[in-house]
């Protein structure tokens, strides 16, 4: 019986081929497992919840909204509807790996866990005092395996039903069916090379209510184009005065990717204590900063930030703070106040300062080759302008998000 040929770094087999005892080195061809540890969980489209990228925002209740938001008769907000998580790029959820328990049997049923409702029913189901109503969960619980016959690696799967009901008592518990009979739904043959990457559909028969399940393997190391000399990262979504699209390694820390500038609106109409006025934040210098990590635990993060000594040059006799190289870096940064009599003063940064931060959705990333990935995410970035509104008569206040969400990816094109 052959080895298991399917796992990361690949090994040598004895196949049946013409030479029964004959050994197959498949290192170079085939380092991929179903179960390697960069497998990424199964993503579940469906309606909601929504990408930050799409909310709108509400001047009425100053917050990001879904579009299957709630309201009180008379206008007021009564929910901000079915959001997702920061980075998310895509409607719909993760599918968590869980155990339930059936009753009266008290077997527990292990695998990943899919509810079966299409997120238009999320208003009740999560909104602030809604209910949870006995809804119907499927389970499918995966298992790979060695066909040495058709010498290839299978994946299967098994599906259950699990069905939330109240007994007599008061108590919430699952009815659980009986597992399906497992059946195969991908396959990668032992000796043909296969691509960085494999979307398996979960066959969709198995649910009611969601748009489908998807599962993304990654057949390569993602992290394989790390930040070596000669890396180059290709950047979009960031903010506008991010102006340099393109990141290369070795990594010139004191480079400049744009020129920050903010500029802020605080008015006060009717508000005797309160004087209105603007500051412009600016920044001379955008430094790059980078959180790269591997496997899907964590994400990959990169940041545009200012830093330096505010309103002055740095010394010349400059010594890095440690482990904070940028400050010797020449940046000239700060909050420009208009005085009254016109003269300008400068301060610390107001509300909304340049910068603009990229969070890697890490269900949604895309290996190219074993040197080029996509890491697509969202970039939060701050807006070039923002305005604080207070009337102290009409006491009217309202304010313009002060960060902004955005649809974007970092391509890393390795050595």
């Amino acid at each position: 019986m052959p080895c298991n040929c399917c796992t990361p770094g690949g090994c040598k087999c004895r196949v049946p081929k013409n030479d029964p005892n004959a050994e197959v080195e498949s290192f170079d061809t085939y380092p991929f497992s179903y179960n390697m540890g960069y497998q990424v969980g199964p993503w579940i489209h469906r309606k909601y919840p929504k990408p930050m990228s799409s909310l709108r925002w509400d001047k009425p209740s100053n917050q990001y909204l879904a579009d299957n938001a709630t309201f009180e008769a008379d206008g007021k907000l009564y929910w901000a509807g079915d959001i997702g998580w920061q980075n998310q790029t895509r409607s719909g959820t993760p599918a968590g790996y869980g155990s339930l328990t059936s009753s009266p049997s008290g077997s527990v049923f292990s695998g990943y866990l899919v509810e079966d409702w299409d997120g238009d029913s999320s208003a009740w189901l999560g909104a602030p005092g809604g209910t949870v109503p006995a809804h119907v969960m499927s389970i499918f619980s995966l298992e790979e395996k060695q066909d040495n016959v058709k010498r290839e690696c299978q994946l299967w799967a098994k599906f259950t039903k699990a069905t939330l009901f109240q007994d007599e008592n008061g108590y919430y518990y699952y009815n659980i069916a009986d597992w399906s009979e497992p059946e195969i739904i991908h396959s990668a043959k032992w000796d043909e090379p296969i691509g960085p990457m494999i979307i398996v559909d979960v066959p969709s028969k198995y649910f009611n209510g969601p748009d489908g399940v998807e599962l993304r393997y990654f057949c390569t190391d993602p992290c394989g184009a790390d930040t070596t000399d000669g890396t180059t990262w290709i950047i979009n979504g960031q903010a506008s005065y991010i102006t340099e699209s393109v990141i290369e390694f070795p990594l010139d820390i004191c480079k400049s990717y744009g020129k920050g500038e903010t500029t802020v609106n605080f008015q006060f109409p009717n508000c005797p204590n309160n004087m209105s006025f603007t500051v412009i934040n600016k920044s001379e210098k955008m430094f790059v900063s980078i959180s790269q990590s591997c496997g899907y635990q964590y994400g990959f993060g990169i940041s545009f930030f200012y830093t330096g000594y505010p309103c002055q040059r740095p010394p010349d006799d400059c010594v890095p703070l440690y482990m904070n190289a940028y400050y010797c870096c020449d940046n000239l940064w700060g909050g420009y106040i208009t005085q009254p009599d016109g003269t300008i003063t400068c301060d610390t940064h107001w509300q909304v300062p340049p910068g603009s931060y990229f969070g890697e959705d890490r269900y949604n990333r895309v290996l190219i080759d074993s040197k080029t990935a996509i890491f697509n995410g969202v970039w939060t970035n701050y807006p070039s302008s923002y305005t604080f509104f207070q009337d102290c008569t009409t006491f009217e206040f309202w304010q313009d998000p002060t960060i902004e969400y955005k649809i974007g990816s970092v391509v890393v094109n390795g050595v």
